[in-house]
């Protein structure tokens, strides 16, 4: 920092600039290293879903044939696995107040310690706000992951309910044709 050069507001947006770099630098490997525990979180809960879906299906290629006499094989559910994105650092002001407005009353040769220990002093907390920003982040994006995989799942399931309600709402004349397309689709 003592190597910066300017008035107080070039000297404000280089600490920004080099804050937000730094920031970038260190979190990058701590998010890239939380990509593969969220694959593993979004891989367990596909892993829950198709357990149940697939419960599901078992029992319907089960309890259908005593009532219709028709053997069925419903189709198996394919998750879309969601993509996961990064999470950029996030910088904030070096003041609230707009100091640098006063850039040309307030000589650097003045106030450079003063801003440095100031900024100095900004530094563990844009740590601490960016970790947890970092981790909220990553655990939003992994719960809306697994929400997507719950809408898949739970769209199949009444996909498959609405096909069965509307085979079984046919008239009795129709069940021979509907047996005979189920085991043309088989």
């Amino acid at each position: 920092m003592r190597t910066w050069t300017g008035n107080l507001a070039r000297q404000s947006d280089q600490y920004e600039a080099w804050t937000a770099e730094r920031l970038t630098a260190e979190l990058t490997p701590l998010s890239l290293d939380a990509a593969p525990l969220a694959g593993d979180l979004l891989g367990q809960a596909q892993k829950r879903f198709r357990r149940v879906v697939e419960a599901f299906r078992d029992r319907l290629a089960r309890n259908i044939p005593e009532p219709t006499g028709v053997a069925v094989s419903p189709a198996a559910w394919e998750a879309k696995p969601p993509h996961l994105a990064d999470v950029p650092a996030a910088v904030g002001r070096a003041f609230t107040t707009d100091w640098t407005l006063l850039w040309w009353a307030l000589p650097m040769r003045l106030v450079g310690g003063l801003f440095r220990r100031r900024v100095l002093g900004l530094v563990p907390w844009e740590v601490e706000k960016n970790l947890t920003r970092l981790a909220r982040d990553w655990a939003e994006a992994v719960g809306a992951a697994v929400g997507d995989l719950r809408t898949q799942a739970t769209s199949w399931v009444e996909a498959e309910l609405a096909t069965l309600d509307r085979l079984l709402g046919r008239r009795r004349e129709e069940a021979a044709a509907c047996r005979e397309a189920l085991r043309r689709a088989e």
